[in-house]
């Protein structure tokens, strides 16, 4: 779960507590570690990316390559049509 933004992260973190009893859930802030989900996400993985317009350079970049990776995402925006909508 990657939120791109303060807020998204909070929002990211109360999504963390109500899913609680899922098998295993990390939540990622910051811009230095969507490197490190690129690298370690796979195909068997759900990543979930909240973002407020779904046009920003970073979450869409990590849609890109995540999509090319064959990894499954959910995008939560707060905009009907975005890039990062149609990408996930």
């Amino acid at each position: 779960m990657y939120g791109s933004g303060s807020s998204q992260a909070r929002a990211a973190s109360e999504m963390k507590r109500i899913f609680l009893p899922a098998k295993e859930m990390i939540q990622l802030h910051g811009h230095d570690l969507l490197f490190t989900l690129k690298k370690i996400a796979k195909p068997e993985d759900l990543v979930v990316i909240i973002s407020l317009s779904g046009e920003s350079g970073t979450v869409v970049e990590l849609a890109k390559t995540l999509r090319v990776s064959h990894v499954p995402t959910v995008s939560i925006t707060s905009l009907k049509s975005n890039t990062l909508a149609s990408l996930c």
